[in-house]
C-alpha cells in the first residue's frame, strides 16, 4: 500500500474505540441507521466510532490498476485507519468487512478488544471443509466468475448486468429490476470494486486450521435467508473459534445492517454489555433481542 495512499473515515463521538467494517461496494454511510439506535439507547455508553471505506469505495482511492490486491492489503488499510488509537478496540465487519475483520484478527489479536462479524464472506474458509462446503463453494465460484466476466468487459450494459447479478444474489432475485435505471448506473461504477473484493477472497489461502487458536472473543450473527455458502460459512466458524457465540436472525438475509439496524444494534449492545458484565448469561442474549425486548 502506497505511503500517503488516501483513506476515507467516518471518525465521530468519543470513549472506547469501535471500528466498523462495511461490505464490498459501499461505504461508511451502510452503518448510519444501526448508529442511529445506538444514539437513542440510553444505555448504549459513549463510543468513539471509526468507519474506514475500503478500497475504491466513498471517498478511499481505488487500488492501484494492475497490482495484485490481497486481504492483508485491506487489513493494512485498518491499520493505518486506526495507527493513533492508543488502546485497544472493539472492531465489526459485515460481509466482504467481515472477512477483513477476521484477517484484522489473524494479524494484529492485540489490537482487539472484540470481533463482531455479520454474515462474513471469507470463501477460502469453505475450501476442502467437507462436501457440503465443497457445494457451496461450487455456487459462490460459479456466481463470482459470471460477476468478473461481465465486470472486465468494456461494454457498460454487461457492466450493469454484472452488478445486477452482484446485487440480486446478496439482496434476492430482482432487487436490482426494482432500482431506477439512474442509480443502477451510479452503482455500477463500484463494479471493480467488487471484482477486486471477490478475486482477493477467493486467493486468500487461509483455511480453518489457521483460525483455530485465535484467542479474540467474537460475535458471528447471520440470517436464515442469506446465501447459503455465507450461512455455512457462520456454521463453520462456530465449530472453529474459541472463544465464540453465534446469533441467527430468522426472518433476515444478508444485509442486516440495513435491513435489521434495530435488531442489530441491539444485540451488539447486548454483546458488549454482556462482556462487561460477566454475570449476564451469553445464551440470553439472542433470545432476548429476536422476542423484541
Amino acid at each position: 500500500m502506497p505511503a500517503g495512499f488516501p483513506i476515507g473515515c467516518g471518525d465521530t463521538g468519543s470513549g472506547r474505540p469501535l471500528v466498523l467494517l462495511h461490505c464490498s461496494g459501499a461505504d461508511r454511510h451502510v452503518w448510519t441507521r444501526m448508529m442511529d439506535v445506538w444514539a437513542a439507547m440510553d444505555n448504549m455508553p459513549p463510543r468513539r466510532i471509526l468507519r474506514p471505506e475500503l478500497f475504491g469505495c466513498g471517498t478511499t482511492a481505488a487500488w492501484p490498476a494492475g497490482q495484485g490486491f490481497t486481504l492483508d492489503d485491506a487489513v493494512e488499510l485498518v491499520a493505518r485507519a486506526t495507527g493513533e488509537l492508543d488502546e485497544s478496540f472493539d472492531l465489526i465487519g459485515h460481509s466482504f468487512g467481515g472477512a477483513v475483520a477476521l484477517q484484522v484478527a489473524r494479524r494484529m489479536p492485540s489490537r482487539l478488544r472484540s470481533l463482531a462479524v455479520i454474515e462474513p464472506t471469507y470463501f477460502s474458509l469453505l475450501r476442502g471443509a467437507g462436501d457440503v462446503a465443497d457445494i457451496h463453494f461450487g455456487e459462490v465460484t460459479s456466481v463470482a466468475r459470471t460477476i468478473l466476466q461481465g465486470a472486465a468487459s468494456d461494454s457498460e450494459a454487461d457492466r450493469q448486468r454484472a452488478m445486477g447479478i452482484f446485487i440480486d444474489y446478496w439482496n434476492g432475485a430482482g432487487k436490482w429490476a426494482a432500482i431506477p435505471p439512474e442509480v443502477q448506473k451510479a452503482m455500477t461504477a463500484a463494479v471493480h470494486a467488487v471484482t477486486q473484493d471477490f478475486m482477493a477472497l477467493f486467493s486468500e489461502p487461509t483455511g480453518l486450521s489457521d483460525l483455530r487458536h485465535l484467542q479474540v472473543p467474537t460475535l458471528i450473527v447471520n440470517g436464515l435467508l442469506s446465501p447459503a455458502p455465507v450461512q455455512h460459512i457462520a456454521v463453520l466458524l462456530e465449530a472453529t473459534l474459541p472463544q465464540v457465540e453465534r446469533c441467527t436472525l430468522p426472518d433476515a438475509g444478508h444485509m442486516i445492517p440495513l435491513s435489521h439496524a434495530k435488531q442489530l444494534a441491539g444485540l451488539l449492545a447486548a454483546w458488549y454489555r454482556r462482556r462487561d458484565d460477566a454475570s449476564a448469561p451469553a445464551a440470553d442474549i439472542c433470545r432476548r433481542i429476536l422476542a423484541g425486548a
